[in-house]
């Protein structure tokens, strides 16, 4: 691997640094932690396993999703630790994230990549199938300004889904071009990022919500040359 993968909650610390709109989340390194900090953020929530060898958590039974008590929080922790022990003996646990669990909106991906012609990059579509099967995105090099994320939105063929087809629900479509158009100044101001994957990234009626970062670094000595 040509780089180095943060863990999820360096990811959010990252963005969050930046003021970029990240969910509430805990690093959370004992079972006691992991409770206390799903009871602040409030169930139902999302539990993670936190390891720096380990990025596809899904792949090893590393996440536990709409946990609703200090019971099934508890009972989670000691779960994942306990599976990824077994799976992976070789990984640092360093414990686990917890953040909101998020439903219902719609599921979008955003991406971002270091091209070695054009730099910064960005990407934009529906997630799920829409994203898999019918490869419905649109890109743009970075920065761009609120009116080209809104060029850019519009430019896939899902975008009705997004603003009311049929009489469905009309989502924020005003946060996401903001999020955009503020994501395409994260990704140019941040060259060290090689690789960038929101996916999913839920839209709503108000407002949107990132489910899950995963950010590949460039390696130090590259970035030098």
């Amino acid at each position: 691997m040509n780089g180095k993968f943060l863990t999820e909650p360096e990811c959010y610390q990252l963005m969050a640094e930046s003021g970029l709109p990240v969910p509430r989340f805990a690093f959370c390194p004992n079972k006691e932690a992991a409770v206390e900090k799903s009871r602040e953020i409030g169930y139902p929530i999302v539990m993670k396993i936190v390891s720096p060898q380990i990025i596809h958590k899904s792949d090893v039974g590393g996440v536990r999703v709409n946990l609703k008590s200090d019971k099934e929080a508890g009972l989670a922790y000691e779960s994942i630790t306990s599976k990824i022990a077994e799976k992976c003996p070789d990984a640092l646990i360093q414990g686990v994230l917890v953040m909101p669990y998020f439903s219902g909106g719609q599921e979008l991906i955003v991406g971002g990549l270091k091209d070695e012609q054009f730099g910064s990059t960005l990407m934009f579509g529906l997630g799920g199938v829409f994203t898999e099967i019918l490869k419905d995105v649109s890109f743009r090099i970075c920065p761009f300004d609120k009116r080209e994320a809104m060029k850019m939105v519009r430019e896939i063929k899902g975008f009705p889904l997004l603003s009311g087809y049929r009489g469905g629900p009309r989502l924020d479509i005003e946060s996401l071009t903001d999020f955009l158009s503020q994501f395409s100044r994260f990704l140019f101001e941040k060259p060290q990022i090689k690789e960038i994957d929101l996916n999913p990234v839920f839209l709503f009626n108000q407002g949107l919500s990132i489910a899950d970062c995963r950010i590949l670094l460039e390696n130090e000595e590259r970035r030098n040359k």
